[in-house]
């Protein structure tokens, strides 16, 4: 239940429109919350309801930022700029949305997470810890980003993908699926990872690679790509995993030795079945080192 609010007012006279018709008022501050440089008189951004924002504790909305359809911002959390919470999001603990930034659907935002620039967290996905998400990135599912994890640019992190330690994912990469990403580990360009795959340590993953299944990919020279070859100048990505070395390329992902096996079945010219050999050999010759020395 929420007590009486001696902590600001909404003002009747001061309203904006949401797109689906709701009307939201604004927030002016009764008492002085010194945690946030507020006092009484101050306007701050507008609400729906009393139940947007705590009616005690330090949490606050500023500028011309919006929280309504039961979202809820409590705690000694804080939505400035242009910000828009909505659709039952919780924001709290020291957490603040910015700028642009948007989170709504069931997500969480909590500890001293930061999202800010036009970036997007939502669905049932949590950011917390001292994370950051920025630019005009994208959280969504039931993602889960922690530690000082930075996800920024245009990339997008979903499905139940975990991000943690002082992992980045940024540029147009894409984290999907179970994937795991942590420790120092960097995914890139237009890099794509997903499946069951565990990226860590000082691993950087960029490019047009794409990683996925059970990938263990600890170091860099754990993986490795090539562009513009192969029968349609696509792809071809090689990878460490659990079950050996793994080969991408379009449609086909299996280990190295079913990708010989494709290899010699395929109907192509001399000059590409060669080529194939010859990434093959290199293939196996790089790995060599990591599979026999175990690292």
């Amino acid at each position: 239940m929420r007590g009486e609010n001696g902590k600001y007012e909404l003002l009747d006279h001061d309203t904006v429109e949401t797109y689906d018709g709701r009307i939201l008022r604004r927030v002016r501050a009764i008492s002085q919350i010194v945690a946030v440089g507020v006092r009484p008189g101050d306007l701050g951004g507008y609400l729906e309801s009393e139940s947007n924002l705590e009616v005690s504790g330090d949490a606050w909305v500023f500028d011309s930022a919006w929280v309504y359809s039961g979202a809820r911002i409590f705690g000694s959390a804080q939505v400035s700029g242009d910000a828009r919470v909505r659709d039952h999001a919780l924001v709290f603990g020291n957490a603040q949305v910015q700028e642009d930034a948007q989170i709504f659907n069931n997500a969480r935002l909590f500890g001293n997470a930061r999202v800010s620039g036009e970036a997007e967290v939502s669905g049932n996905s949590q950011v917390h810890g001292d994370a950051w998400i920025s630019d005009r990135a994208q959280v969504l599912s039931r993602a889960e980003i922690s530690g000082s994890a930075h996800i920024n640019g245009e990339a997008w992190v979903y499905g139940e993908a975990l991000i943690f330690g002082d992992a980045r994912i940024y540029g147009d990469a894409s984290v999907c699926g179970n994937a795991q990403i942590f420790g120092d580990a960097c995914i890139y360009g237009d890099a794509r990872v997903c499946g069951n795959a565990q990226i860590f340590g000082d691993a950087r993953v960029y490019g047009d690679a794409q990683v996925s299944k059970d990938a263990l990919i600890k170091l860099e020279d754990h993986l490795g790509w090539f562009s513009v070859v192969g029968a349609v100048n696509g792809t071809v990505t090689w990878y460490r995993s659990f079950s050996g070395i793994r080969v991408v390329e379009g449609s086909f992902n299996g280990t190295l030795r079913e990708f010989e096996t494709r290899v010699a079945e395929m109907t192509c010219s001399d000059k590409t079945a060669e080529e194939y050999r010859s990434l093959i050999a290199f293939i196996q010759t790089r790995a060599e080192k990591f599979i026999q020395g175990g690292e």
